[in-house]
């Protein structure tokens, strides 16, 4: 039995083997299917061409007519007939705006400033000082700068402001101890060249000493106190007496004279002087 068994199993084995080789050659060797050009389409999709032949150009697409004789072109664009209605209406149709962005303006250059306005003052003009220093002719020489302020404001002729009172000031010593433009020995001269930034032609205030003459008025006051002789420009007219009370408004009553000869322009002196040109200010 043995043998019998051994000979059934390997016929089996035998048959089995058989089958599966069939089975395999059958699934690999499927037929595909011919196509008109000879070529043949394969199980798997694949095209194989018989050798020595060429494939054949896939053919380009053509126009094709429609119905209402319009013509479908190869893009998928659709063609009218020149005459037909559709063709006229396309014509005749606006062609879409061209949407044009404006580029944004310049920014503005800023406006000029104003010209400033120009004022002048007339020649004449009286121009009322007090003085802010102490000058003297025994200590001050000829060019020697001073300062002091506007005791009053400057005007237009309709009242309209043109320097404020307080308004710093600034000149020179035009005469000393019998140089300049006056000769007396003891002699001392002012006069301003400036208000404020605007230069100023002015003029002098000159304050003179004992003995000359009829412009000498002598010791005033009485006690021990002496009086104070100066004379000045103040109001246009040379000589004029401003005295003791000038002295005594800055605290230094008889000091314009002390017998030396000197002469004092006490600080706190209110002096008239007036512009010998116009002055324009902006």
């Amino acid at each position: 039995m043995s043998k019998n068994l051994r000979h059934i199993h390997l016929t089996a084995t035998l048959f089995l083997g058989v089958a599966l080789v069939l089975s395999g050659c059958k699934s690999s060797s499927a037929p595909g299917v011919r196509n008109s050009d000879g070529s043949i389409t394969n199980a798997d999709g694949s095209v194989t061409y018989p050798a020595g032949t060429v494939p054949q150009a896939t053919p380009a697409p053509v126009a094709r007519l429609n119905p209402d004789g319009s013509t479908t072109n190869p893009d998928g664009s659709v063609t009218y007939p020149p005459n037909s209605t559709r063709a006229k209406a396309e014509k005749a149709a606006p062609a879409p705006a061209k949407v044009v962005t404006a580029p944004a303006p310049a920014p503005k250059a800023p406006p000029p400033p104003p010209e400033p306005i120009a004022i002048v003052i007339p020649s004449g003009t009286p121009v009322h000082v007090s003085l802010t220093e102490s000058l003297s002719a025994s200590k001050n020489e000829v060019g020697d700068r001073f300062s002091g302020v506007l005791s009053q404001p400057i005007t237009t002729a309709a009242g309209a402001r043109i320097f404020d009172r307080g308004t710093s000031v600034s000149g020179v010593v035009s005469a000393s101890k019998g140089k300049g433009r006056f000769k007396g020995a003891g002699d001392l001269a002012i006069e301003l060249t400036s208000i404020g930034r605007t230069r100023v032609s002015t003029t002098d205030y000159e304050a003179v000493s004992k003995g000359r003459g009829k412009r000498t008025a002598g010791i005033i006051g009485g006690g021990t106190g002496l009086g104070a002789l100066i004379g000045g420009l103040a109001g246009g007219g040379k000589g004029a007496l401003i005295g003791g009370l000038a002295g005594a408004g800055a605290g230094t009553a008889g000091a314009a004279y002390t017998g030396g000869r000197d002469v004092v322009i006490p600080s706190e002196s209110n002096i008239t002087f007036r512009l010998t040109d116009s002055a324009t200010v902006r």
